[in-house]
């Protein structure tokens, strides 16, 4: 009888996502950081707790969101990073899963890649509407 409440607050305690992201990990390291403190308003920090990654990203006690995200090396291939993202709420990490993708895939101007057309400001409205659904919950 005790196993199903435990079960179900495990389930909810540890939604997670896993994204592979190509090139150096010190210049993912930067897009994460900037993807990060654009979304979160400069209240990103730096844990020591890496749990074997390189870098862990968190917020403050006191942020609107609570995520954990982790960068760390792909150790059987060459110039590829994991990024594992961590959230209280089954459902958020998917959201920043998709942000992720979406702020870190996209490429410069310079022919590197395709601008979107979609403004800064809007997916950072969707991600928190996304969120906000999520906490009600």
């Amino acid at each position: 009888m005790i196993t199903v409440p435990l079960l179900l607050m495990y389930h909810s305690i540890f939604a997670s996502e896993v994204i592979e992201l190509e090139g150096n990990i010190e210049e993912n390291n930067i897009k994460i950081l900037a993807a990060l403190n654009k979304f979160a308003e400069g209240s990103v920090k730096f844990s020591k707790k890496t749990k074997g990654f390189k870098y862990h990203y968190t917020n403050p006690w006191y942020s609107r969101y609570s995520f954990d995200i982790y960068l760390g090396e792909f150790a059987k291939r060459d110039n590829v990073s994991i990024i594992r993202i961590e959230a209280p709420k089954y459902g958020m990490e998917k959201s920043f899963r998709n942000y992720f993708k979406e702020e870190l895939q996209k490429k410069d101007a310079m022919g590197v890649g395709s601008a979107t057309t979609t403004t800064p400001e809007d997916k950072i409205e969707k991600l928190e509407k996304n969120l906000i659904s999520y906490l009600r919950d």
